[in-house]
């Protein structure tokens, strides 16, 4: 029976810590050591985890570090891992209770797959309205993800990696750590890159070029719980600019390393540009910047979005007009 090493890093998740061990204890796959990394917790983390560690029977492992950041934080836990399969459980969410039974059972009927994803749930932690009932779905419609696959049972979909990795670029494929299991030979040959944001995007393509056979099940096992504590997905309404504007830094920072860190066709580099122009023009200056009046912040992302990419009429339009309310500004 194959063991599942979940791994489970923290910062200052107090509150959502017993309800992350119940989920856990919850899964109908019964066969996981549970690796917990505290990353510099200051909220009396250690305590309850203690005391949760003694309430179950499934090995517990609690390592303690210095403040370094998730993707740090996973890879302690990954070195510490000894499971044929890994998954990565975030504290402030929550799993279905078939989310590693369907695993292994799929690992187990096609042993050639290497890395396996679900779709996720979007919930608002404080109201508990639904915001999004599948993240392979918008507005009813299937993702790109679909047209990049090929289907191999019902629900079972194995990715193109070619197309996938520019599907990745352009918009996404819908995954990330939370929604997905491992095979552990997967981090013998990649590691998680050390960004506090963004490195889920950059892993991805990374694994995708490194030709690690990937598939996603169309169904949903993760519950992702919005909320304004959360290190890079805050509620769209949230009003907290300062970090929402510095996640967005991050996760520019990210991508922008991918031209180092990922060997990219010409066709990759230049999708990939023009991604990062939407990011700094749209993204950052016009949504974030310029909605919170930090006119000349605003005008310096957008004059990046379109060096990086100069062809769209709307881009020159926006700046414009976003230029002339910054000096108007400047003069009042």
């Amino acid at each position: 029976m194959n063991l599942v090493s979940i791994i489970l890093p923290t910062y200052n998740r107090k509150k959502f810590l017993a309800g992350a061990f119940k989920s856990i204890e919850d899964q109908v796959y019964k066969n996981w050591e549970l690796i917990i990394v505290d990353d510099g917790s200051s909220d009396g983390s250690m305590a309850l985890l203690t005391q949760l560690k003694s309430s179950i029977s499934n090995p517990v492992k609690i390592i303690q570090q210095e403040n370094a950041g998730p993707a740090v934080a996973r890879n302690r836990g990954i070195r510490e891992a000894t499971g044929d399969f890994i998954a990565f459980f975030d504290s402030d969410d929550y799993w279905l209770p078939d989310h590693l039974s369907l695993s292994i059972i799929t690992f187990t009927e096609f042993p050639t797959l290497e890395w396996l994803y679900f779709a996720c749930k979007r919930v608002d932690l404080e109201t508990g309205n639904t915001i999004l009932e599948s993240t392979f779905r918008t507005k009813g419609k299937k993702n790109a993800l679909f047209g990049i696959s090929q289907i191999i049972k019902p629900n079972l979909y194995k990715l193109n990696n070619e197309k996938a990795t520019m599907t990745q670029i352009k918009e996404g494929i819908d995954s990330g750590f939370q929604n997905s299991v491992f095979s552990q030979s997967v981090f013998k040959q990649l590691l998680i890159p050390d960004f506090r944001i963004g490195e889920d995007r950059l892993f991805i393509l990374k694994a995708l070029k490194k030709g690690i056979q990937t598939a996603f099940i169309d169904k949903v096992t993760v519950v992702y719980q919005v909320h304004d504590d959360n290190s890079s997905d805050t509620k769209a309404d949230s009003k907290d600019y300062v970090k929402r504007i510095s996640s967005m830094h991050r996760l520019i920072d990210s991508y922008q390393a991918t031209f180092s860190e990922v060997d990219l066709t010409n066709t990759e580099k230049r999708e990939l540009k023009k991604r990062l122009s939407e990011d700094y023009f749209w993204k950052l200056g016009y949504s974030l910047q310029l909605s919170s009046q930090q006119y000349s912040a605003a005008v310096n992302s957008m004059w990046k979005g379109i060096c990086l990419y100069p062809f769209k009429l709307k881009y020159w339009k926006t700046f414009i007009t976003t230029s002339l309310k910054a000096a108007l500004k400047d003069n009042f």
